[in-house]
C-alpha cells in the first residue's frame, strides 16, 4: 500500500506542476490533514490567507486523493489510510514534498488562525440587540450560519491547535506563537467569548483553556538539540517578552476570562452580548481583565461601576 501511495503522490507532486503552485498545494494538503473539522476550500483560502483559484487548482491537482462533498463543499482524503501514510516518518520520506509534519502544520494552523481572530473579531459580529436571548432571535440560526467559516473554525479550535503544538513540538509555545497571543488575549479576549456563545462552544473556555494556561505558565527550557545560534534568537526573544511582561499577561487575562465565564456561564450562553453588558460590568475591579477591557466598552454604554 505504501508504495502505491508514494507513486501516486509522487505523480501529483512531480515537477509538471506549477512551481508557484507547489507550495500552496502542499499547504492546502497540510491542512485538509491536520484540520480538526473538514473545511471548504473558501475557508482554508480565508484561514492561510490564499488566493481562492490557487487554493481551487491545488485541489483539482489532487483529485486523486481527495474528494469533495457536495452537500458542503467540504475537502477530505479519501481514506484514513493515506493520512496515515503521509504523517508517519517511518512510511514517508520525510524528505518529500508531500510528507505532513503535523507537529509543523499544527503550530501554522494556530498562528493563522490567531492572525485570522486579531483581525477579523468585533463587538457584536451578528449586529444584535444588546441584552436579547437567543431564542428570542427570530432567524439566530441564520445570523450565526452567516459568520464566516474560517473565523468560526478559527475560534473553536486555536486553542486544540496550540496544545497539539505544544505535545508534538521541542520549543515553548510562548515562543512560536507569543506576540499574536498576546495581541489576541489584549484586545479581542471578550469579542472571542461572544462568538463561542454565538456558537455554542463556551465548553472549550473550561475543557481546554486550563491546560493552556498551564503550559504558558511552566515555560519550558530551550532543548539542548537546538542549534546555537537559534538558541540565541529565542533567547533574544524571551528577553524581549520578558521586558513586555507579556507572558504574565497573557496568562493573567486567560486565567480571568475563564473564571467570568465559569461564574456567568448561563447568562453568556443565553445571550452573547452578557459578556460585555453583565459579566465585564459585574467582573472584579482588581482583576487584569476588568482593568484592560472595561474602559474599552464605553462606547456601548455600559453600566457604570459605583465604587
Amino acid at each position: 500500500m505504501d508504495k502505491i501511495y508514494e507513486t501516486t503522490f509522487g505523480r501529483i507532486f512531480s515537477n509538471n506542476i506549477e512551481a508557484g503552485i507547489l507550495p500552496i498545494a502542499i499547504q492546502v494538503l497540510a491542512v485538509i490533514v491536520t484540520a480538526c473539522q473538514r473545511l471548504s476550500s473558501d475557508a482554508i483560502s480565508n484561514l492561510l490567507q490564499l488566493n481562492i483559484n490557487d487554493v481551487n487548482l491545488s485541489v483539482r491537482i489532487m483529485q486523486s486523493v481527495l474528494k469533495v462533498d457536495m452537500h458542503d463543499n467540504c475537502l477530505q482524503v479519501f481514506h484514513k489510510s493515506v493520512v496515515d501514510y503521509i504523517t508517519d516518518p517511518k512510511r514517508c520520506d520525510q524528505n518529500s514534498s508531500f510528507f505532513v509534519n503535523t507537529t509543523k502544520s499544527n503550530l501554522a494552523i494556530v498562528t493563522k488562525c490567531l492572525e485570522c481572530l486579531n483581525k477579523e473579531l468585533c463587538f457584536n459580529i451578528c449586529n444584535l440587540d444588546p441584552g436579547i436571548l437567543h431564542e428570542d432571535i427570530l432567524d439566530f440560526e441564520y445570523c450565526v450560519s452567516n459568520i464566516p467559516k474560517h473565523l468560526v473554525y478559527a475560534s473553536k479550535f486555536w486553542v486544540t491547535h496550540a496544545l497539539q503544538c505544544h505535545a508534538e513540538g521541542d520549543l515553548p509555545i510562548t515562543i512560536l506563537i507569543g506576540e499574536i497571543l498576546d495581541t489576541f488575549t489584549t484586545i479581542h479576549l471578550l469579542h472571542w467569548v461572544e462568538l463561542l456563545s454565538l456558537c455554542g462552544s463556551l465548553s472549550i473556555i473550561q475543557d481546554q483553556l486550563p491546560q493552556l494556561i498551564s503550559i504558558i505558565s511552566m515555560q519550558k527550557a530551550i532543548p539542548k538539540q537546538i542549534p546555537i545560534l537559534l538558541k540565541k534568537a529565542i533567547n533574544d526573544f524571551k528577553q524581549l517578552f520578558k521586558k513586555k511582561n507579556s507572558k504574565q499577561t497573557s496568562v493573567t487575562l486567560l486565567k480571568d476570562i475563564k473564571q467570568l465565564v465559569g461564574e456567568f456561564l448561563m447568562p453568556i450562553s443565553q445571550s452573547a452580548l452578557h459578556v460585555y453588558c453583565s459579566a465585564l460590568v459585574l467582573c472584579p475591579e482588581d482583576t487584569g481583565l476588568f482593568k484592560k477591557y472595561y474602559s474599552n466598552f464605553n462606547s456601548i454604554k455600559l453600566p457604570k461601576v459605583i465604587t
